[in-house]
């Protein structure tokens, strides 16, 4: 798909320029459906693993990875114990959300 690839190397070379900067840390979103925004009933996202097309770009680096998108503490715990991400970012679960 095009526009995958473009996405790709566009988001490669984002990368790259912020791993130059010496950044702290970078934080990758995965793909969760339930935000995906649709259009005319039509998948505006494209459907990317980040964390298997992008995680290996910073952890070849002193930038430390955060990973965050509706991950369980189980889930959580195994990629921090595997060493794939520095750290797993959580916010909807833990916030009062009355919408």
């Amino acid at each position: 798909m095009r526009v995958r690839v473009d996405v790709v190397a566009f988001l490669v070379l984002l990368n790259n320029r912020i791993v130059e900067l010496g950044l702290a840390y970078v934080q990758l979103v995965r793909f969760v459906s339930w935000q995906d925004a649709t259009y005319n009933k039509v998948s505006r996202a494209t459907q990317l693993d980040v964390l298997a097309e992008f995680g290996h770009l910073v952890k070849n680096t002193s930038t430390k990875l955060l990973l965050n998108g509706d991950l369980s503490p189980a889930q959580g715990e195994e990629l921090v114990s595997s060493g794939l991400v520095d750290a797993v970012v959580y916010g909807r679960p833990f916030i009062n959300n009355p919408e």
